[in-house]
């Protein structure tokens, strides 16, 4: 999976592996930078390639590496930014989320959808598959109305 930014990548880890959420200052801007832990204490992360231009364009996605070690020494956050930061974190989330819900949703969806309308295969008849719905759901109504009469 392609990652865009720190937050997407930590929260893909942590939903895949499990493990733990870091927060940390940015070495590029004042908002938090997350990290992900795995259960047995690798320490990853999803960092640009270089510094970055514009830092509040990293909200859009960065071209990155995911790295193992942490060299950037942690400086401490203002109010402001603990408060911004905050902010971004829930709004950000609740995009992976959406995003990550779509898509686990999305393919179960599709194949159900497959099965339901195979007209959308090359390979099946469409006229032979409209004939075999209709006499199926005549049997089922057929069925239907014999069960009321038996009771």
């Amino acid at each position: 999976m392609r990652h865009t930014q720190c937050l997407f990548y930590a929260l893909d880890q942590w939903h895949q592996d499990g493990g733990y959420l870091m927060l940390r200052r940015s070495a590029h801007w004042c908002i938090p930078h997350v990290l992900h832990m795995s259960a047995d204490g690798v320490l990853t992360h999803f960092t640009p390639d270089a510094d970055l231009v514009h830092p509040v364009a990293s909200l859009f996605g960065f071209d990155g590496n995911v790295r193992t070690q942490d060299a950037t020494a942690a400086r401490p956050m203002g109010m402001l930014c603990m408060g911004a930061g905050t902010v971004l974190l829930v709004l950000l989330g609740t995009v992976w989320v959406a995003r990550t819900g779509v898509r686990l949703l999305y393919r179960p969806w599709m194949r159900l959808m497959v099965c339901l309308m195979p007209w959308h295969q090359p390979w099946v008849d469409r006229a032979a598959w409209s004939v075999l719905m209709r006499q199926y759901f005549l049997l089922a109504r057929v069925q239907y109305r014999h069960s009321l009469e038996v009771i």
